[in-house]
């Protein structure tokens, strides 16, 4: 996403964020947090989570936004050494860069202004070793006149390494991207203009059955997020939230 500071107001301060695991100050979102099975299992609406994976009921991941505990070229060093294991491509992205995208950014393009951030969520086994991590983007579109308002979700990889294949990281992942992403659409529904409508975006490629069980994972949660806004402690008859798109790549 790459947005360039500009002086535009941005429509989510850190005072939007009230009560949620997601905060927001000027390095940007932050989100940090043991998850569990309960986890797993309510922030995917139930998808894929079964009872064949109950064996991991009692296991507990932590996951963390951008983590000051180890820096990307780190992660990366690790995450490529697993791909050469399994000869899996690893891909060309932000984690290979010195520091994480550490500022919640605003830019105008035209009547369109937009503001978001580039995230990376590491999933840490008991013993705090990087277990696998998804980059994905999150950036708020918003038009001057027609009142629509957009959060486009870009996942852009999710990986786990081949020794903690099995064991529902990738769910761990899924259930925080999907934790997160409510945190900030209920952010937007408490700030948005009277009239305005929400929308959601989710952009990734299905490039392997794993994968997919993820994406769609992340997809049903995004939905599960649109009803349980809208039916929050402080509904709103002025703000609709619509149906989320998924943009398959």
């Amino acid at each position: 996403m790459s947005l360039a500071t500009s002086r535009e107001e941005p429509l989510l301060e850190a005072r939007h964020f009230k009560g949620g695991a997601t905060r927001l100050d000027e390095s940007g979102l932050h989100f940090d947090e043991l998850l569990g099975h309960d986890d797993r299992y309510i922030w995917t609406a139930g998808t894929k989570v079964s009872h064949e994976h109950l064996r991991f009921e009692d296991r507990h991941a932590r996951v963390t936004l951008n983590p000051g505990s180890i820096t990307p070229s780190a992660l990366f060093r690790t995450m490529a050494e697993a791909h050469e294991r399994t000869r899996e491509t690893a891909p060309a992205h932000a984690i290979e860069q010195q520091d994480y995208d550490r500022a919640w950014k605003v830019a105008r393009n035209g009547e369109y202004i937009h503001e978001g951030q580039d995230l990376i969520a590491v999933v840490l086994a008991a013993d705090d070793t990087p277990a696998g991590y998804a980059a994905f983007a999150l950036n708020v579109l918003r038009e001057d006149k027609s009142g629509y308002i957009t959060l486009h979700v870009n996942l852009d990889y999710v990986f786990v390494r081949p020794e903690f294949r099995g064991e529902m990281y990738g769910f761990d992942l899924a259930a925080a991207v999907i934790w997160i992403c409510h945190d900030v659409l209920e952010a937007i529904y408490r700030v948005a203009p009277a009239g305005a409508t929400i929308g959601t975006v989710l952009y990734a490629d299905l490039v392997s059955e794993d994968g997919e069980k993820i994406v769609r994972s992340i997809e049903g949660g995004l939905i599960a997020n649109t009803d349980t806004v809208r039916d929050s402690a402080a509904p709103r008859d002025d703000v609709e939230i619509g149906e989320v798109m998924f943009d398959r790549g």
